[in-house]
């Protein structure tokens, strides 16, 4: 078998593990909200999601709207970046992985990652500020280090991309 027809078949396996991977997203973005708006409601629903802080910790409201809604932008970047992701897996199975739209795929995807990179910090800041209106312990705060170079690698790869894209059309008018 040949390195293309080999990727070629990488790329559909990875395609159906990354829609997969969306539909699990989606779920998980759901249950907090079903819960949300039947207590609101006062439904007897019986689902129960815990997001951050149990209930019974005397947190202030906003608190805990500012919690979930760092958890939501997550799973949207997440979403999207699932999303695109499976746009470039589909060039790679279909034969033709190197055109623009991957290069912007690549950027965007990027661009998520500093998104969810910023809501992961959003969330420590939070979680901070809780714990230390239910407590006396310090708390530190978790930066996602490693995180950082994999956003580089992107913006770097997507760069490298658009590069390439610019030499290969160099190169046909040269021809």
């Amino acid at each position: 078998m040949s390195g293309i027809a080999s990727a070629r078949r990488v790329a559909r396996i990875a395609l159906v593990i990354v829609r997969g991977l969306r539909v699990i997203v989606a779920f998980v973005a759901l249950l907090p909200l079903a819960g949300a708006i039947a207590s609101l409601l006062s439904l007897p629903i019986g689902l129960h999601v815990q997001i951050g802080v149990p209930a019974e910790v005397p947190v202030a409201i906003g608190l805990r709207v500012a919690l979930l809604a760092a958890a939501y932008v997550t799973l949207g970047a997440l979403w999207r970046v699932l999303g695109l992701l499976s746009g470039l897996l589909a060039t790679i199975r279909d034969g033709s992985p190197f055109v623009r739209e991957n290069s912007d795929r690549l950027t965007a995807m990027a661009w998520m990652l500093v998104i969810m990179q910023a809501a992961h910090i959003a969330v420590s800041v939070l979680e901070a500020a809780i714990l230390h209106q239910v407590s006396d312990e310090r708390y530190f705060l978790d930066i996602p280090i490693a995180g950082i170079p994999a956003v580089i690698l992107v913006f770097v790869l997507a760069w490298v991309f658009r590069v390439g894209l610019e030499m290969r059309a160099e190169l046909d008018q040269v021809i």
